[in-house]
């Protein structure tokens, strides 16, 4: 999996077993948010394999690990992370997360790198997830229970 930017434009890749597949994001989307969504599109593709299955996810993103590290994340691709991670767990597959260095010579993160620079010129944007329409509200008073 890996996220790209260049000229103001972003985009991701991700490969399952030989596939690779890239998208580009809107315009104002981060390389972090482009790491995010590598994760989330693949793990989306994951949901529609058979059940009782381990998988190793592995990534380059070191801040999108500790944002999936994190139950209590606010971030909305991290939330939808956590939520595909439980459904994946509800048919008895299990995900692992490995961070690899990136750039290190390995063929197929290349490949994937190489797509997901490839993405950013795509003329529209392809993903399919919704931008988030504002961001959370903080709790008036988290102490107090309605």
């Amino acid at each position: 999996m890996d996220g790209s930017e260049a000229n103001s434009k972003t985009g991701y890749a991700f490969s399952i077993q030989k596939l690779i597949v890239s998208n580009r994001l809107r315009n104002s989307a981060s390389v972090f948010t482009a790491e995010l969504n590598a994760i989330l599109a693949c793990l989306s593709h994951l949901t529609h394999r058979p059940p009782r299955h381990n998988h190793l996810l592995l990534t380059d993103s070191l801040s999108s690990l500790q944002s999936i590290k994190d139950p209590e994340s606010t971030n909305p691709s991290t939330q939808r992370i956590h939520i595909i991670l439980q459904t994946l767990s509800t048919v008895q597959s299990s995900v692992i997360f490995i961070w690899i260095p990136g750039h290190i010579g390995h063929p197929q993160h290349a490949r994937v790198d190489q797509a997901a620079k490839e993405a950013t010129r795509f003329p529209k944007f392809s993903d399919s997830t919704p931008a988030p329409l504002c961001k959370p509200l903080p709790s008036p008073n988290p102490g107090l229970l309605a």
